[in-house]
């Protein structure tokens, strides 16, 4: 899934994101990423 398709209000988690399950979720929260936002900051 195309992250630049999607409606981005609806994305509150990083669980809402396509593939990020719970356990992806705490590893990507231990590297100090805690929620979506921080995510788009880092990408290109």
């Amino acid at each position: 899934m195309n992250l630049a398709k999607m409606n981005r209000s609806r994305l509150e988690k990083l669980t809402d994101l396509p593939n990020i399950g719970p356990a992806c979720a705490r590893d990507l929260q231990r590297l100090g990423f805690s929620d979506v936002e921080d995510r788009e900051e880092v990408a290109p």
